[in-house]
């Protein structure tokens, strides 16, 4: 399981901070609704 684990983590790594700028807007997009007071 461990194995399995680090394989997601490094891609959800990768997605949010890789070169692709898609990737994190999708994210964005996709867990906005579980932000609250957010200060930018």
């Amino acid at each position: 399981m461990a194995q399995k684990k680090k394989k997601k983590t490094e891609k959800l790594f990768e997605s949010l901070m890789g070169k692709k700028a898609e990737f994190r807007f999708k994210f964005i997009q996709e867990n906005a609704n579980f932000t609250s007071n957010l200060d930018i």
